[in-house]
């Protein structure tokens, strides 16, 4: 069973979905969720850096869990180009991109576990047809290519989950897609 998890990485809310490749570019969710930190302590009682490490600790964790128990084989993340808008989005978006890297790294060493990495544009396009899709279109097409899924009823989750179910979809004629494909049939050497 080729299982594929995307991942649309934030600091804050982090969307993951856990989908089996069926053939044909489609998809069987299997599992889907949203890891929410916040900072630790209160303003001035912990510093920032402590605070960020045991966030991206709690992420890096509970993502890794869910991989290992659905036996992923390959990951697809939704990575930004930059353009973070503060001083404080930039070190958020380094430290989130980091936390898919060793993901990346644990899964691709000790497992084998093929990434493949998508812009947020080439997600909206794939699954909306246009680059600035809104996040409230990109929720809508989840919910109707899934309509049976246990979606988050709170917005600020759901949009990051339909963005990770968007990253399955901007593979699905790509060549990780295809090689899971090939693995399940047993056609790959």
């Amino acid at each position: 069973m080729s299982v594929l998890m995307g991942i649309d990485i934030g600091f804050t809310h982090t969307g993951w979905v856990v989908a089996r490749a069926t053939g044909h570019g489609n998809y069987e969710l299997l599992r889907l969720g949203c890891i929410v930190t916040v900072p630790i302590g209160k303003k001035g009682a912990v510093r920032v850096a402590d605070s960020d490490v045991e966030r991206s600790k709690t992420i890096y964790r509970e993502l890794s869990a869910v991989a290992w128990k659905y036996g992923v084989s390959g990951f697809v993340f939704e990575v930004p180009h930059g353009g973070a808008q503060s001083a404080r989005a930039a070190r958020s978006l380094g430290l989130a991109t980091g936390i898919l890297a060793c993901l990346a790294e644990e899964f691709g060493a000790e497992a084998n576990v093929p990434s493949e990495y998508v812009t947020p544009q080439a997600n909206k396009r794939s699954f909306c047809g246009r680059t600035n899709a809104s996040k409230q279109e990109m929720m809508a097409r989840a919910v109707e290519l899934w309509p049976d899924a246990k979606w988050p009823r709170a917005k600020d989750q759901l949009e990051h989950v339909a963005d990770a179910a968007g990253c399955l979809w901007a593979v699905r004629n790509g060549d990780l897609y295809r090689r899971l494909a090939m693995d399940e049939k047993g056609d790959r050497t």
